[in-house]
């Protein structure tokens, strides 16, 4: 992913006509500026420029990337008056995420949103996966933190981290050493969230279509709520490491080792590609700063 550097330079240097112009607008020297452009060429699939002693030609790809490097430069300015000025005005921003979002690394987010930029009202909006994909895609969110299984091709997207899971189980259920069968699993009811939960579709996945139909059991939207069910011995459920990292050392739940093992999953912040695309990529990038899911808030 080019930098903003590189999209200043672009800029500035094509809509003042040489790079000597924009080195002078950015405070920057021209070979800086030369480099910079060197480097955006190259990460182009493209012929962007031709510059020359009077100064810089653009090609029909440059011509349609300098509406978007405009665009780009108009939010970054936006964005930079807001954090510096008081009198900027206050602008609101809607995130939508899960539960295990806020249980991890959220917190830490919101902190660093606030330092950067005190004026911002952040409005968070936490449901299930389904759910917040939904309100994404309808306009409502401004940004969403969503696993891969969530990601629409449409979107934009910046990966931000991984989350392994694990199947669980009551301590004496099935036998601590062996290593189960996703059919084994089968045989037993399986705890999830309902349909539109992320967990639900990962769960579903893994499972697959074997002879036999498992048991399902909503459990509950809370993943607290449902690792205490599967305490309890309501069935067994395949949950993020973390959440249940703690009751595991307890000895509360037992790990079910399984073939093929329980998997990783990615995480990604989300956002519409053609509305405020340089705040998305810039809160983007702050999440990806801030995201661990290592361990519980």
């Amino acid at each position: 992913m080019t930098t903003l550097a590189r999209i200043q330079a672009f800029y500035w240097s094509a809509t003042l006509g040489s790079q000597d112009a924009a080195a002078e607008r950015l405070h920057v020297t021209p070979s800086a500026v030369a480099k910079r452009l060197h480097e955006l060429q190259l990460e182009s699939a493209h012929v962007l420029f031709h510059a020359g002693r009077k100064g810089i030609k653009l090609t029909s790809h440059g011509r349609q990337l300098l509406g978007y490097c405009e665009a780009m430069i108009a939010e970054t300015t936006q964005l930079e008056a807001l954090r510096r000025s008081p009198t900027a005005g206050v602008r609101s921003i809607s995130i939508g995420v899960t539960e295990l979002t806020v249980m991890t690394w959220f917190g830490a987010f919101i902190s660093r949103l606030r330092d950067l930029y005190p004026e911002l009202v952040v409005v968070p909006h936490v449901d299930l996966s389904g759910t917040v994909r939904d309100m994404l895609q309808a306009g409502k969110l401004d940004i969403a933190i969503l696993q891969e299984d969530y990601v629409a091709p449409e979107m934009s997207s910046m990966q931000l981290g991984t989350v392994p899971f694990e199947w669980v189980c009551k301590p004496g259920l099935l036998p601590a050493g062996g290593t189960e069968s996703m059919q084994d699993l089968r045989r037993h009811p399986i705890i999830d969230q309902g349909p539109a939960s992320g967990l639900t579709t990962l769960v579903q996945k893994l499972l697959g279509n074997t002879a036999s139909e498992p048991v399902w059991a909503v459990g509950s939207s809370s993943m607290v709520a449902l690792a205490a069910l599967v305490e309890a011995g309501f069935g067994i459920s395949c949950m993020p490491r973390v959440v249940v990292r703690g009751a595991l050392r307890e000895r509360r739940l037992q790990r079910i080792r399984t073939q093929p093992p329980a998997p990783s999953l990615s995480y990604y912040a989300v956002f519409h590609p053609h509305h405020h695309p340089m705040i998305g990529w810039s809160l983007a990038a702050l999440a990806r700063e801030c995201c661990s899911f290592k361990s519980l808030a």
